[in-house]
C-alpha cells in the first residue's frame, strides 16, 4: 500500500512540474509584453501626442499592481543574464551600472552648441568675471565594462568638444582630473541605477573646485573647514533610491542603491528660494543646511523612489541659496542641469549667495547674459555637458 501512495505522490509532483511551467512562462511572457508596449509607447515619436499621454496613463493607473509588473519583469530580465533594456539604448555595465549608451556628434553638430554658450562665456570676459566650463565625468570608463560589441561615443564626443572650447580658450575645469574625484572608485562615481554623480563624486567635485577657486583666484573661502569630511555627518538611507533608468525595470535588476547625503557638523544658517520660469515666488526656506535646502518628507518617506529629488527641496528652475554665515560677501552662479544642485548646496556654504539656473527646455527661459548684469556675480560655473554634449537651451535676451 505505502508503494503505491509514493508511486502516486511521485505522479502528482510530476504533474504539477508540467503545469507550474507553461504557467510561468506565459506570466513572464505577459510581464514582457505589457512593459514592451509601455516603453514603445512612451517611446515612439511617430504615434500622436494626443495618444501617447492617454495609452500611458492607461498602464500606469489600469493595469494591477503596475510596478510589480516592472518589478517581476526586471528579475526575470537578471535571471536571463540580461544587460540591456529599453530597446537596447540601457546597458548593464560588468559592475551593475546601468548607463546609456551615447551616438556620435558631428564636428558641427558641437561647434553650433558651443556658439550657443560663447556669447555668455563672451560676456563675462567683458566684464571681467572669472568663470569656469566643467567637462562631464564619464559613466563609461572603459568600453569593456559594457557588453560585446556594445559603441559607445561619449570619449570621442567629449574630446571634440574640448578641442572646440580650446580653440575658442575657454577656461576649463576638469573635475575627473583632480586628486579628489580620481580616489572614488569607477563603481562609485554615478548611482547604479541613474545617471547622476553620486553624493561622494558630488562632494569630491565641491572640493575640487572650491580648491581650485582659492587656488587661481586667491580668495579665501574657508575651505579648510567646508571641504573637510570629518566635518560632516553622513546621513545614509540604505536600498532607497531607485533612478531614472531604474523604474524602467523595477528593484530587482540592479538593485536599489543607498542614497546619502553629507550634513555639515558646523553651524550654519541659510534661506532658500525656488521661482518658477515667470519669476515666481514658488518656495521660501529658512534654517540650518538641513532644514533650508533639504526635502525631510522625500528622505523620510521609504515609498518614494527618487531620492535625488529630495536636493534644493526638488526646484529645478531657478533657485537662490543666501548663507548667513558666509565667510565673505562673494557671490556665485552656476548654470547647471540637474548635476548641478547638489553641487550648489554645498557651494552656499562658501558664498554669500549662490544661484543656480536650469538650461534644460521647459526650464529657466530667460536671458542669462541680463540675469548675468542683474544679479551681479563674482564668479560663474557652467556645468552644461553631459558626456560631451552641451545641454541645454541659452537665450542672449535683447
Amino acid at each position: 500500500m505505502s508503494k503505491i501512495r509514493k508511486r502516486t505522490y511521485e505522479k502528482d509532483k510530476i504533474n504539477v512540474r508540467i503545469y507550474i511551467t507553461p504557467i510561468f512562462f506565459s506570466l513572464l511572457v505577459l510581464i514582457a509584453a505589457i512593459h514592451y508596449i509601455f516603453s514603445v509607447v512612451t517611446a515612439q515619436d511617430t504615434i500622436s501626442l494626443t495618444s501617447r499621454p492617454a495609452v500611458v496613463t492607461f498602464f500606469n493607473t489600469n493595469i494591477f499592481a503596475h510596478d510589480s509588473w516592472i518589478d517581476v519583469y526586471g528579475l526575470e530580465q537578471r535571471c536571463m543574464g540580461k544587460r540591456q533594456i529599453e530597446r537596447f539604448k540601457i546597458y548593464k555595465t560588468g559592475y551593475g551600472k546601468m548607463v546609456e549608451v551615447k551616438e556620435e556628434y558631428t564636428a558641427e553638430e558641437v561647434e553650433e552648441k558651443v556658439n550657443e554658450i560663447f556669447p555668455i562665456i563672451a560676456h563675462l570676459n567683458d566684464k571681467d568675471v572669472p568663470y569656469y566650463y566643467m567637462t562631464s565625468i564619464l559613466p563609461v570608463q572603459d568600453i569593456s565594462d559594457l557588453p560585446y560589441g556594445v559603441s559607445d561615443w561619449s570619449h570621442t564626443n567629449q574630446l571634440l568638444t574640448g578641442k572646440v572650447l580650446a580653440e575658442r580658450n575657454i577656461t576649463i575645469f576638469e573635475p575627473d582630473e583632480t586628486e579628489s574625484v580620481k580616489t572614488v572608485p569607477k563603481e562609485k562615481l554615478f548611482y547604479r541605477t541613474d545617471h547622476h554623480w553620486t553624493m561622494e563624486t558630488c562632494f569630491a567635485t565641491y572640493q575640487g573646485i572650491i580648491n581650485t577657486m582659492e587656488s587661481d583666484l586667491g580668495w579665501k573661502l574657508n575651505a579648510g573647514e567646508t571641504t573637510d569630511k570629518n566635518n560632516y555627518s553622513e546621513y545614509r538611507i540604505k536600498d532607497s533610491f531607485l533612478g531614472s533608468y531604474g523604474v524602467k525595470v523595477g528593484k530587482y535588476y540592479a538593485g536599489k542603491d543607498d542614497f546619502v547625503i553629507f550634513i555639515p557638523k558646523f553651524s550654519t544658517e541659510m534661506l532658500f528660494q525656488s521661482y518658477d520660469a515667470d519669476g515666481e515666488l514658488q518656495l521660501e526656506k529658512s534654517g540650518d543646511f538641513y532644514q533650508a535646502l533639504l526635502d525631510r518628507e522625500i528622505l523620510e518617506d521609504p515609498t518614494y523612489k527618487n531620492k535625488y529629488n529630495a536636493i534644493c527641496n526638488q526646484a529645478c528652475i531657478e533657485n537662490h541659496i543666501v548663507n548667513y554665515s558666509a565667510p565673505d560677501s562673494l557671490k556665485c552662479l552656476i548654470i547647471s542641469h540637474s548635476y548641478g544642485r547638489p553641487l550648489a548646496m554645498y557651494l552656499s556654504l562658501n558664498f554669500s549667495e549662490v544661484v543656480n539656473l536650469d538650461p534644460q527646455k521647459g526650464r529657466y527661459e530667460g536671458s542669462y547674459i541680463d540675469f548675468i548684469d542683474t544679479f551681479e556675480p563674482d564668479i560663474v560655473l557652467l556645468q552644461v555637458e553631459i558626456e560631451g554634449e552641451i545641454i541645454g537651451e541659452f537665450p542672449e535676451g535683447d
